[in-house]
């Protein structure tokens, strides 16, 4: 029976106490803040300036509302908490009263219960003349019935006031957990973020501190990657439907997710890339720090201090451990390198970084929230973020030969992408030839895809084309890309390729408005080191991709191997960059980094056309010899 179920449960005075202890600490917090504002209001340009007064006014200003929000939470808990402690307390009383009453008609039924006589009992009465007696039963049976009626009411109003109790108890509930009292934390509480699309979660987080937010991250830390999967577009307009007055300068609420959040922010598709270097910095400050430790904690670990002039020795996991921390520090390190201007002072941005061991990242030369030309630059294998230092260098080549071509009226971005994990080069001791398959290739295309689409949806004015310039199995990589679906490309630029897929089998399905190929002659490996590309022929015939070069796939081919003027060099190795004489495919004053820079910023008439070179004389020499295999010489 509901009877069973007490509506009364719990202490009013406890709950007020619960009230009361809420309003003083609104008080304090209150008191505080007013302290906190009337010390920023000392702090003048008369009195203090430099960094150390603009972190503390930053810092006041993040706390100040954190304050606000507090007391205010703390002052509706109160509210509420006295509210329900009155609640409770008439709970009781009327509990009380109907407990009077339901004891007091149990006796009464019980009373006349006992007395009552039984129906033969009252006939033979009646028979008998005995008027007073049954006039006595008929009493009982009023009484009974009088006295079960009652109970019958209690009951009900008891069940009344079980469910005005649970009413109570849910309207308190109601008002601890709404934004009343935890501000826009209020929606996170409860289950998991498995079934907040990523749109929701966007709008959920709009207004969050950078308190809210670092809670938040304990408490979810699966937001990270429920936040990754957001479309592009979605993270787009909520970010810049976040913007402040100035272009580049966070808003109070994007400053608190890049303070909060920096990994996350700094690797989301939509954001503004200004936002995301910010993000990436700190999150790469962070990363070093704790690399360098690791490199310290796991030397001291080694046998006598760590390495001496015989190696590295010790337990075997010890050694692994260094190693790997070493190898993080190094790539993190090449990173923090590439993010300095060089000497004409051009942008560097880092607009992603990962928490892979080593990491992906990618870094921009140029302002990509504002070029009218943005090109990415996709390696081949070997290529990991220990070499981002050079890698960045090379985007810089870039971004000079476009300035260059366009005499300096173009506003370019050359984006230096680490973005996938590349494969090694096959004759390095211990490593394995996965430069003939495509696996690493299709991962890598689907993540460049997916950057391509985040620099367009937060540059969806339509106003900077977009091109991409690949170098050997940077080329698969990028094609896999391109070819999935149409991603707006202007411009592709194969160099050296080890081939595209065999599954695409013409330009035209690379959804590219022009498709470029060059390539320096095919040499043999070692034999003629430095006379051309010696690999590139080796990616495609290992692997059975297809030959851009090829006349039928249907690219402008054009030239790499120097013009007969002398003015620009040909390439002499299948690498990017080489130390002269020797030259690589994107090193300065190349025909083949020229042609690169005049196909990206659609100038195609301008390229130079690819010439047939002809055998070497050390291929003249080995068609002496029909049984040696002579590379495809396009």
């Amino acid at each position: 029976m509901v009877i069973t179920v007490n509506p009364g449960v719990g202490e009013p005075s406890g709950i007020q106490g619960m009230s009361a202890s809420r309003s003083a600490k609104a008080v304090q917090v209150r008191g505080a803040c007013s302290i906190v504002v009337g010390a920023r209001s000392l702090v003048t340009d008369s009195v203090w300036t430099g960094n150390a007064r603009d972190a503390f006014l930053a810092g006041v200003d993040r706390v100040v509302p954190d304050l606000g929000m507090l007391a205010g939470g703390l002052e509706v808990q109160a509210a509420a908490l006295h509210v329900y402690a009155g609640e409770v307390a008439q709970i009781k009383d009327d509990q009380l009263r109907l407990q009077v009453r339901r004891e007091s008609a149990r006796a009464g039924l019980l009373a006349a219960t006992r007395s009552q006589v039984s129906p033969l009992e009252q006939q033979m009465m009646r028979l008998s003349g005995s008027e007073g007696e049954a006039a006595r039963a008929r009493r009982d049976e009023e009484t009974i019935a009088a006295e079960t009626a009652l109970l019958r009411q209690v009951e009900f109003e008891w069940a009344a006031l079980v469910a005005r109790r649970r009413r109570a108890d849910d309207v308190c509930v109601a008002a601890l957990s709404g934004t009343g009292a935890l501000g826009k934390m209020a929606p996170f509480l409860g289950s998991g973020l498995g079934t907040v699309s990523s749109g929701r979660l966007l709008r959920m987080l709009d207004g969050l501190s950078a308190t809210d937010l670092a809670i938040l991250l304990v408490t979810h830390p699966e937001l990270p990657e429920k936040l990754a999967g957001a479309v592009p577009e979605d993270v787009a307009a909520w970010w810049s439907g976040m913007n402040g007055p100035t272009f580049g300068a966070p808003s109070a609420a994007q400053a608190a997710l890049i303070a909060a959040l920096p990994a996350v922010i700094g690797n989301l598709g939509g954001v503004a890339y200004w936002a995301r270097d910010a993000a990436n910095r700190i999150t790469l400050e962070q990363r070093i720090a704790a690399a360098k430790k690791a490199v310290a904690d796991t030397k001291a670990a080694l046998p006598l201090g760590g390495a001496g002039r015989m190696g590295i020795s010790g337990p075997n996991w010890v050694v692994k451990e260094h190693l790997s921390a070493t190898e993080i520090l190094k790539a993190l390190t090449s990173i923090e390198e590439a993010l300095k201007p060089n000497s004409s002072g051009t942008t560097r941005a880092l607009v992603s970084l990962t928490d892979d061991s080593p990491p992906l990242a990618a870094v921009a030369v140029g302002n990509l929230d504002t070029a009218d030309n943005v090109t990415y630059a996709v390696p081949g294998m070997g290529t990991d973020a220990s070499s981002m230092e050079g890698w960045a260098n090379t985007a810089q080549r870039i971004f000079d030969e476009q300035k260059l071509v366009t005499d300096n009226k173009l506003d370019p971005a050359v984006v230096a992408w680490i973005g996938y994990e590349t494969p090694p080069v096959p004759l390095s001791p211990g490593v394995n030839f996965d430069v003939f398959g495509d696996e690493r290739a299709r991962t890598g295309g689907a993540q460049l895809a997916r950057d391509l689409e985040s620099w367009q949806a937060v540059r969806s004015d339509g106003l900077a084309p977009l091109n991409v310039i690949a170098h050997s199995y940077g080329t698969t990589t990028a094609a896999y890309a391109l070819a999935g679906r149409d991603l707006n490309v202007a411009g592709f630029v194969a160099l050296g390729s080890a081939g595209i897929p065999a599954s695409i089998a013409s330009a035209d399905e690379l959804h590219a408005d022009r498709v470029y190929a060059g390539q320096a002659q095919n040499v043999i490996p070692t034999l003629e080191d430095g006379d051309g590309d010696q690999w590139a022929w080796v990616g495609r015939s290992g692997s059975g991709r297809n030959d851009p070069m090829n006349p039928d796939f249907g690219a402008i081919r054009f030239g790499t191997n120097g013009n007969e003027e002398k003015e620009l060099s040909g390439v002499s190795d299948h690498s990017i960059a080489m130390t002269a004489p020797e030259r690589g495919y994107l090193d300065s004053r190349t025909e083949s980094i020229r042609n690169s820079a005049l196909a990206t910023t659609n100038q195609t008439d301008r390229v130079t056309l690819h010439r047939e070179p002809g055998l070497t004389e050390t291929q003249r020499r080995f068609l002496e010899t029909p049984s040696r295999v002579l590379p495809y010489v396009h």
